[in-house]
């Protein structure tokens, strides 16, 4: 009962099975962890080894043999491992976590540089196209100017017919609308590039859509006495009454580009 009194609450039930094991004769080594209040009121850890060394006839214990350790040192860094082991463990689960979000990161930081990336190559892209358009741009601008002026010091000519100069008027006509379509041209790119070309979709049949583009080009034509080009169209009836969702100034401009 003394014995008892001086293990740990905690201890006491599994040193009593061990005890128990040997006295039944289940066993005849006993070992054990627990611990014990010493005199001065302190719990220290003990290890206790022991072993049955003899019985009588019936099994009863005669004899036992065994030592007493303390531990208490042992179990001190033991627990101090354990806890080690613990703020290891929640370490290593922060970090886990630091890597997920560093992915993350790394993840969002790798797709705005293939943005950046891209946009830069749009960017050169367009300096490009820019440049090239401008390019063309001069040239076209100057052949129609280059026409406007002679035929306007032409038809200052006093030994011109009334016939020339009405031809000359044509032609001035003529080349002032091809101008007038190229200073469009640059106004949509500055539109195009600042964001605000305003796009304005209705209802349009398009027929009359095709027959306006067709007419147009037509007099072009004409007008450049261009007899190489041949100009057809072919209407389906079926599409009389067929309606489309478009801006028509836009969409003539497309046709211009591609006949052009």
């Amino acid at each position: 009962k003394k014995w008892k009194e001086l293990i740990h609450n905690e201890d006491s039930d599994f040193a009593q099975i061990q005890l128990d094991n040997c006295i039944n004769n289940k066993t005849d080594k006993f070992e054990i962890e627990i611990r014990f209040k010493t005199k001065q009121k302190e719990w220290k850890w003990i290890s206790i080894k022991g072993g049955v060394i003899q019985r009588d006839e019936k099994g009863n214990i005669i004899r036992m043999l065994g030592t007493n350790s303390d531990i208490s040192k042992l179990k001190s860094i033991e627990n101090q491992l354990k806890n080690k082991n613990i703020e290891l463990k929640d370490a290593e689960f922060e970090l886990k976590n630091y890597n997920k979000k560093l992915l993350k990161v790394n993840s969002i930081l790798q797709k705005i540089n293939n943005e950046v990336n891209l946009s830069k190559k749009r960017a050169e892209e367009s300096d490009k196209l820019k440049s090239s358009f401008l390019a063309n741009m001069s040239h076209e601008i100057r052949t129609p100017m280059t026409a406007l002026i002679g035929f306007s010091n032409l038809i200052l000519d006093s030994d011109i017919s009334e016939s020339q100069k009405n031809e000359i008027i044509s032609h001035i006509r003529t080349n002032s609308e091809t101008l007038l379509h190229l200073v469009d041209d640059i106004i949509d790119l500055s539109l195009i590039e600042a964001g605000d070309l305003q796009i304005s979709k209705t209802f349009h049949n398009l027929n009359d859509i095709i027959r306006s583009i067709y007419v147009y080009h037509k007099k072009r034509k004409e007008s450049y006495n261009a007899t190489d080009i041949k100009f057809t169209m072919h209407l389906s009836e079926r599409l009389n009454n067929l309606n489309i969702l478009t801006d028509s100034i836009r969409f003539r401009q497309i046709f211009a580009y591609l006949i052009k």
